[in-house]
């Protein structure tokens, strides 16, 4: 066996699939670079943008939007209170949140509070289904999940590894293993070695953003109307509005609530 026989099948046998794996991380960086390019310019639904990436419920922004259009009102106690244009049945958000929500504090004899409304489970299930028919009916582009390059990075490094011990092997079994041999084949095998691990290195110096990434950064960076015109007062009775002494049982998760899926 030749020298640089050692080196030559080590280095090829990593040649095909970090040349697919490269192929791939191309059209990941292209398929990346599109992605920002057409985020910059979607107008995501702020309901929508607020349910998937901030910490208040969908409930509160609905309660919210409608004290800003002039739908309720909300007293120290935190119980909501329906306006002069709330009693107007002729009168409704165009959003379909906030209307149903709208809907409930007409259909109740008294006045409602948050907590309240969070453990009606029809009103629930209308806001959970409507996020998740919302999420549905997003582009493909966006609902695109992050690429599978690192599970083929994963299985082309233990190719490599098993390439490089039927190396060693047949270097073992065919050639007298000499001095010379084995520094080539040292050689050969370091450079197997720094190939595999040039992909996480660079991930490490320059770390890219996932499609997930970029996605939640666009969302989070939407703000609802209702809450950056919401005052300190109605935003404090709104808290209180989610803790009723009077409901105490409506500050436990009921049983039936999923956090990840709209209810069947």
């Amino acid at each position: 066996m030749q020298p640089l026989t050692v080196p030559e099948l080590s280095l090829g046998a990593v040649a095909i699939p970090y040349t697919v794996l490269a192929l791939r991380w191309a059209v990941r960086r292209l398929r990346l670079h599109t992605l920002v390019t057409r985020l910059a310019s979607y107008e995501p639904d702020p309901y929508y943008a607020h349910m998937a990436t901030a910490p208040e419920p969908g409930e509160f922004v609905a309660v919210a939007d409608l004290v800003r259009l002039g739908f309720v009102e909300v007293d120290p106690y935190g119980e909501l209170h329906l306006t002069a244009a709330g009693r107007d049945p002729d009168r409704s958000p165009r959003h379909p949140v906030p209307a149903g929500v709208l809907d409930w504090l007409r259909s109740r004899p008294a006045p409602g509070s948050l907590s309240q409304l969070r453990s009606d489970e029809v009103q629930f299930r209308a806001i959970r289904d409507w996020r998740w028919a919302h999420h549905e009916a997003l582009p493909r582009w966006i609902r695109r999940g992050d690429s599978s390059s690192c599970c083929f990075l994963v299985a082309f490094i233990f190719f490599a590894a098993i390439a490089a011990g039927m190396i060693l092997g047949l270097t073992y079994d065919l050639a007298p293993f000499g001095l010379r041999d084995a520094i080539t084949g040292l050689g050969g095998l370091t450079a197997l070695g720094l190939i595999a691990a040039l992909p996480p290195v660079w991930n490490r110096i320059r770390p890219t953003k996932s499609r997930g990434e970029h996605v939640r950064l666009k969302l989070a960076a939407v703000h609802h109307p209702a809450l950056t015109s919401l005052s300190a007062d109605d935003h404090f009775r709104l808290t209180v509005s989610q803790d009723d002494p009077e409901c105490p049982e409506c500050a436990v998760v009921p049983s039936w609530v999923h956090p990840d899926r709209p209810l069947r």
